[in-house]
Formats: structure tokens, sequence, C-alpha cells
């Protein structure tokens, strides 16, 4: 049976029976109770995804799926006054000068011009290899002209062939002398206390350090690659690009001495796991194909990352652990110095990885 009611001068029907059960009716949420609902189900939710995730562990679903990577510091060509406004800046970080060496001779000989200058100079080259866990992961070194280099390995690498850099080990002064007057140390990095070549004893028995291991030459085609090491001699260094791009990744000593304190002893490190077949295998630390599962602590420090591209030039703190990508076909020069600056920097990084610092190690 249906009635009606007046509301506001308008009939609106309804049953006799909703009269009679009203104390059975469905309650009626305000529209603040029904968003406070919808939370909770949100939560609830949540919740159990995170406690249903793989080994039940919300600590696991903590840990970073991917590298912390964080730009590094760029600078623009003159645009400090002083090589002690240099270090009172960034002498304790990574750091690049963009555009600082392109007045440099070498950064307009282009490679004929390299060839053309230093072609009967020998290079040291090696290979990369991802399982190998010699000094950033080079090894198979072989020695080769310069031209010769070049020519295979740069301007006319045919696809398929072995990938070969020339990384470093030799300065200019024992491969090209005549680089001397191209290659220059950049303004900021002057008046460095020794650059690092090793002792040798002249005709009277006297100490010398002579200055053929440093700047060393780096030449790679695209593609090549160093994998996350640390600088034996500890100190900073800097390196200047005058062909192609290198990418760097970089970490701080502060970091790695905290979570990767393994580098401290070891060239390159590995870690013995089993496999999805349960195969048991040893897998080495990749900076450029980074693994947070069996590496986790590649997500707990700042991965510094950023081009050096023709005509600038990088700095280094000391132990600063770092590895190369070549992204563009490059030649490049570095030297491992000290600076007054970071004398008491370096010593501490020095004994905290030696125990000593001196020529006691």
């Amino acid at each position: 049976m249906l009635r009606h009611a007046q509301r506001g001068g308008r009939a609106y029907p309804y049953s006799s029976s909703q009269d009679h059960h009203k104390s059975k009716r469905r309650p009626r949420f305000s529209p603040k109770a029904k968003v406070i609902a919808l939370l909770g189900l949100f939560c609830l939710i949540a919740t159990r995804g995170v406690f249903s995730g793989r080994g039940g562990s919300p600590v696991e679903d903590k840990q970073p799926k991917d590298p912390n990577i964080v730009p590094i510091t760029r600078v623009p060509a003159r645009s400090i006054s002083s090589v002690k406004e240099f270090f009172d800046r960034y002498g304790d970080q990574v750091v690049i000068v963009e555009g600082e060496v392109r007045h440099h001779k070498a950064f307009e000989l282009g490679w004929q011009g390299l060839k053309d200058l230093c072609g009967g100079g020998t290079l040291e080259t090696a290979k990369y290899s991802k399982d190998s866990n010699e000094w950033a992961g080079l090894t198979d070194r072989n020695a080769m002209l310069l031209k010769d280099y070049v020519d295979n390995y740069i301007l006319n690498r045919k696809e398929g062939h072995e990938m070969r850099y020339a990384a470093g080990n030799l300065g200019t002064g024992s491969v090209c002398p005549q680089l001397d007057s191209h290659v220059l140390v950049p303004r900021y990095v002057s008046g460095a206390l020794y650059g690092a070549d090793e002792y040798s004893h002249g005709p009277g028995g006297e100490i010398q350090r002579p200055v053929l291991a440093q700047p060393e030459v780096f030449i790679g085609p695209k593609d090549s690659l160093t994998e996350m090491h640390m600088d034996n001699f500890l100190s900073p260094f800097w390196m200047t690009v005058y062909i192609g791009k290198k990418i760097f990744r970089a970490v701080s000593y502060e970091d790695s001495s905290i979570h990767m304190p393994y580098f401290r002893k070891d060239i390159r490190f590995q870690k013995t796991v089993k496999n999805e077949n349960n195969v048991t295998e040893v897998k080495q630390l990749e900076i450029w194909n980074p693994d947070l599962e069996t590496f986790p602590e590649l997500g707990k420090v700042k991965l510094l990352e950023g081009p050096v591209n023709a005509g600038d030039w990088i700095y280094l703190p000391p132990g600063t652990l770092h590895g190369v990508y070549n992204s563009e076909s490059s030649w490049a020069v570095s030297q491992n110095s000290l600076y007054p600056a970071v004398r008491d920097r370096f010593m501490d990084v020095c004994i905290g990885v030696h125990g000593v610092c001196g020529p006691q190690q």
C-alpha cells in the first residue's frame, strides 16, 4: 500500500511497511565516515602487500632496487680565481671543470694529428673482462705501437673485433715526449708537492723521481670501460679529455670506507653465490651493470656520475673509488699528485687503507 507524504509542497510515495520497520533500515554513513573507512581499507591492503613480499620481511622491500646516482658537480671554466679557492671549495669532492683545457695544443690534434706526432710510441693495452679480478677488470695486457692501435682499434675497428683499452701505466715521457708541450697541467691543480712516479737511483746512488710514468696516456674505443677501483697511489688525481667523451662513476672515500671497506685490500671485489639453478658461481662487482641483490651495499652509497667532454677535466680527491666508461672513442691524460691543501686528508686516507703512510709502505 502506498501513501503520500508532503515535503515542501510535493508528494513522495513510500510504502507503509517502511514505517513499521524503521528500526531495521541500513544505517546511513556520513561522507567523512566513508573516507575514513576507505583509508583504513587501503592501509590494510598496503600492509598485507609489504608483509607478503619476497621472504615475508618488510626489511627486504626497503632495500633500494636501483643505485642512488647523484650528478657530479660541474664548474664553468675560469669561474674560480685561484688554486686556493679551488681547493677551498672543491678539494674534498669530485668536480668537473668545463672547457678549461680547450686552449691546450693537444685539444687541436685530433686522431690523425696524434698519430703523426706520436705514432712510433708504444702503448700498453688490455682487454676488459667482467669476470677478471685484476685491477679495474683489465686483463691480457699487450704492447703495441700507438699508430697501429689508433688505426686498428679506434679509426678502423671492425664489428666483432676484440676491444682493447690503452688504460695508463705509461706516461707521455715514455710514450711520446713531444706531447709534453701539448699537454699542460690544468691551472687549478698546478703547484703539486710531487707527481706520483716511481723512485729510481741516479749515477751516484741519489734518489731520483723521473717524470716518465706521469701524466699517463689513456686511449679507448667507444664502449670500452674500467670497473670500480681505487688508485694504488691513493693520492688525488686529475684527468683531461682531449678527444671524445668519458663517463665517470665514483664513490667518495667516506662512503666506501663505511659500506665498501673491502676495497682497502682487494683490487676488485667478488662474491660466491648460488644461481637460480643452485649452482655456485663467482660474481664480480660491476659498477656499470650493478647487481644490488648480490651487492646491496651499492644501494647505500652515493654513486657520483657525470660526463667529461673533450676540453673538460675532472678532479678526484684521495682514495676515491671510480670506474670509467668511454661513451665515445676518447683520448685523455691523467696524473696522480699531492697538493698542500689536501695533505691531511691524504694522510687520513692512507692510514685508513694501509695502516701506515710514507716510505714504510
